[in-house]
């Protein structure tokens, strides 16, 4: 196989992505748990169809799919259903693009295989069940995008001066601290504001790297989670 073909097609481990998949699951509970926001086009088109999509079935049914999911019950279906499911929540107010990622690497899952939790230490179910890492790949490719297009973007004096974070703090609602004194006040101790711009643009440097080599993703991981 040469290098273009194992970029694409090198198998991967299942016991990884079976890992892997636990953590998606857990991350979808956390980020489209919120219930209460505001639909925006188009779904604000079909107000009868959002009382009801929306509902407490409609959680319970996503609840229950995630279980489904995260401990390996058809995961390649459920992770489609899941797609299908949540696919609404990037027609609401808040945290579209964080949604369009978990979304994206929902549709992944589709396509490659993983285990059940009582089958992740059976060497034969591990050797049956090896995909081609593409899916894989395109996730990656997805995360490089996301994080390097907003490092860049945050790659001027008025971002890292802090001075932009300051206004934005000032103007959009989903600003949960204030930064209008230009410091950011963790517990007793005043930061400037121009110091988490700079680190948070070098965050997103190294987490639009930090997901293709072996020693670095699991940290990537921690970081970009938190």
């Amino acid at each position: 196989m040469n290098n273009n073909q194992s970029f694409l097609f090198a198998p991967v481990n299942p016991k990884s992505i079976s890992v892997f998949r636990i953590l998606v699951a857990l991350m979808i509970t956390f980020m489209f748990s919120q219930k209460g926001l505001t639909p925006i086009y188009p779904l604000t088109e079909f107000p009868i169809l959002c009382k009801y999509m929306f509902s407490d079935y409609y959680y319970g049914l996503i609840y229950l799919l995630i279980l489904l999911f995260a401990i390996g019950i058809r995961p390649q279906i459920i992770a489609i259903l899941l797609f299908i499911i949540l696919l609404p929540h990037d027609f609401l107010i808040q945290g579209r693009k964080s949604k369009q990622v978990i979304l994206c690497v929902l549709l992944c899952f589709g396509f490659i295989k993983s285990l059940p939790v009582w089958h992740l230490n059976k060497k034969e179910f591990l050797i049956s069940n090896i995909s081609p890492i593409w899916p894989i790949r395109l996730i990656q490719i997805q995360l490089t995008l996301l994080y390097g297009v907003n490092a860049i973007a945050k790659t001027t004096y008025e971002y890292l001066s802090g001075d932009l974070l300051i206004e934005m703090s000032k103007t959009y609602r989903n600003f949960r601290v204030d930064f209008s004194d230009g410091y950011y006040h963790l517990l007793d101790i005043p930061v400037p504001v121009f110091v988490l711009a700079i680190a948070s643009t070098l965050i997103e440097y190294f987490l639009a790297i930090g997901f293709w080599f072996k020693k670095t993703r699991w940290f990537a991981l921690v970081i970009g989670i938190l």
